[in-house]
């Protein structure tokens, strides 16, 4: 029954993180023990509790308040019932169990007598290979519709069904993913990307409808039937070899790229490769056999369709040029070649690592780019970096700046930088975080921005 600021007391290594639904990260050397307060059911949730939020709607209905209004309201809930403000303390255990959204996420641990407490049937649903949502999932769903891309990403995970009146509730309700936050939807996206069965969760997320709401560029590709590299079956290919790739690492494989090359630029630019692969043919087709604009077909490419899932400016910089440079490895590296030192060299070369990995599958000899990638050219990029001292980077390396730095007034460096230096000012400044249900909250004043160079090695594999 601590309250978020009842624990940031106990704990001095604490932070108080969320908006939405507050939550508590303990941090603790290199791990962050996340802590909860028991909510109410909101049946028991008394009047002077609730509050109607702003008919405005938007970002007007979570300004800051002014002093003279009092403190904000524990609980918010439009007439649509999504939840907006849920900070009801003071439930007991069961009443908590039953605010989850999955009965096999509702179960508590007993340290002192080692007992499972199962109040909603979750050991049940486990034996079953079940997913179900507990009490009516239409109410749930539209109480966080971010609900319905978990059930997709913990029935593929762990090779669960979804049960039917759960799944017909989710295609019914997929049209209201666009009400959640677009720093939310990231999130999840990175969850999923992160994994090791993307290309599973994206198949259930396009066969809900819930991917034409969550990135519409994708799902709108995904119906494209052009044969060079616009098919269903060439995304799917990139996503295979992302998890195999995401799986290497997680199993100490000497031939695994750093976990540190693998950031939100790479899990992103795999999926805007295979759409730029496409805007390069379609380019091709029109030009009558000029030469197209690669740097401009890039551009067009991710600028509006990065916006979708919410990607910051640095990190759609990143991928641009990870994306220019592909052509580039296709060649073997001179000696002391620049590239090696660029600050876009490693997640490129993971890239490229990837598009080898589909190649290989393929058999193919050349794509739009030209000759297809192959893992010896990888190893030989590799190996000459590694020849050159240039290293892959390790754990709390600072993230490189791309770009030169822009001019203040009298001729003096800005303190925003045009890279990845300055990706947590190009960001939505939340940190985005998981609730007792897994749930990514939005960021309230309280929290600290994370870096959006966060990497593979700073995500677990499974959350």
């Amino acid at each position: 029954d601590a309250t978020p600021r009842m624990l940031r007391r106990i704990f001095r290594n604490a932070r108080v993180i969320g908006r939405r639904f507050k939550l508590v990260h303990v941090i603790f050397g290199k791990n962050i023990i996340e802590v909860s307060t028991f909510r109410k059911l909101i049946d028991n949730v008394e009047a002077d509790e609730m509050e109607a939020p702003d008919d405005s709607g938007g970002r007007d209905s979570h300004r800051r308040r002014r002093r003279d209004e009092g403190p904000p309201p524990q609980m918010e809930q439009g007439d649509d019932g999504l939840i907006m403000r849920d900070n009801v303390y003071g439930g007991s255990e069961w009443e908590d169990a039953f605010r989850r959204d999955f009965t096999i996420n509702s179960l508590f641990y007993d340290i002192r007598t080692f007992d499972v407490i199962d109040y909603t049937g979750g050991m049940n649903d486990i034996r079953a290979k079940q997913l179900r949502a507990i009490g009516d999932p239409q109410t749930r769903f539209q109480e966080d519709p971010v609900r319905m891309i978990r059930a997709a990403r913990y029935a593929s995970l762990l090779d669960f069904e979804i049960e039917k009146k759960t799944l017909d509730a989710l295609k019914k309700n997929a049209g209201l993913i666009t009400k959640s936050n677009k720093s939310r939807l990231k999130e999840e996206m990175l969850k999923i990307l992160r994994c090791g069965a993307s290309a599973k969760i994206f198949r259930v997320l396009q066969e809900t409808g819930l991917l034409q709401g969550i990135f519409p560029a994708l799902a709108e590709h995904l119906t494209d039937t052009a044969p060079e590299v616009g098919d269903t079956v060439q995304v799917y290919e990139h996503l295979i070899a992302l998890d195999q790739l995401v799986k290497s690492v997680g199993a100490g494989d000497s031939n695994a790229p750093s976990p540190d090359t693998i950031t939100p630029a790479v899990f992103f630019g795999t999926i805007f490769h295979v759409l730029f692969l496409s805007a390069v043919a379609g380019a091709k087709k029109s030009a009558s056999g000029g030469r197209p604009d690669i740097d401009k077909i890039s551009r067009d490419t991710i600028r509006d369709r990065a916006l979708e899932i919410g990607v910051t400016k640095a990190e759609t910089a990143r991928i641009r040029e990870m994306l220019i440079v592909q052509r580039r490895f296709a060649r073997p590296p001179e000696p002391n070649s620049r590239m090696l030192r660029a600050t876009y060299f490693w997640e490129g070369l993971t890239l490229y690592h990837i598009r080898a990995l589909v190649a290989g599958k393929n058999g193919a000899g050349e794509d739009v780019l030209g000759p297809v990638p192959t893992l010896s050219l990888w190893a030989t990029w590799r190996d000459a970096a590694s020849t050159s001292g240039v290293r892959a980077p390790l754990p709390g390396d600072k993230p490189p700046s791309s770009g030169q730095p822009r001019r203040g007034r009298h001729g003096a460096p800005s303190s925003t930088g045009t890279g990845e230096d300055s990706a947590t000012s190009e960001s939505e400044g939340a940190s985005e975080t998981g609730s007792p249900e897994g749930e990514s909250q939005d960021s309230g004043s309280e929290s600290t921005p994370e870096s959006e160079s966060e990497s593979l090695s700073g995500a677990p594999m499974y959350d």
